[in-house]
């Protein structure tokens, strides 16, 4: 999953353990945030896709601008692992909606050329 390898990364780039919460679990962050730590808002262009927590004293190794580009790039990352997970659900749903429709073509030809035999030697009976 990108956000442990992304985690994982940056935990070892900024020396502190870092975690990343997702706007999709945000049970996860009950509570009151913890004030040695650090919450970076990981923005895209668009919206906010969750929050980068660190601890607080990176802040003197690393400038704000620094730890502002790393959160952007971050909130990248995510959004488009996201939204190429959302292009291939769709992609697999689209497969499997033709495959339902081709196995109900094909089922329903095989009972109407049965029912056709049937209904003709009904029809030369009577």
């Amino acid at each position: 999953e990108m956000r442990r390898a992304v985690e994982s990364k940056l935990s070892s780039l900024l020396g502190a353990e870092v975690t990343i919460l997702l706007k999709d679990v945000e049970a996860m962050n009950e509570g009151q945030p913890q004030k040695d730590m650090l919450h970076l808002p990981l923005e895209t262009k668009d919206s906010i896709v969750g929050t980068l927590t660190v601890a607080r004293s990176i802040e003197e190794f690393f400038p704000p601008t620094l730890l502002a580009t790393l959160t952007a790039q971050t909130a990248s990352a995510l959004e488009k692992a996201r939204l190429a997970e959302e292009s291939e659900n769709a992609r697999r749903n689209e497969e499997r909606e033709k495959f339902l429709s081709a196995l109900l073509s094909s089922v329903s030809h095989d009972f109407k050329t049965p029912l056709v035999s049937v209904i003709g030697a009904l029809s030369s009976l009577k």
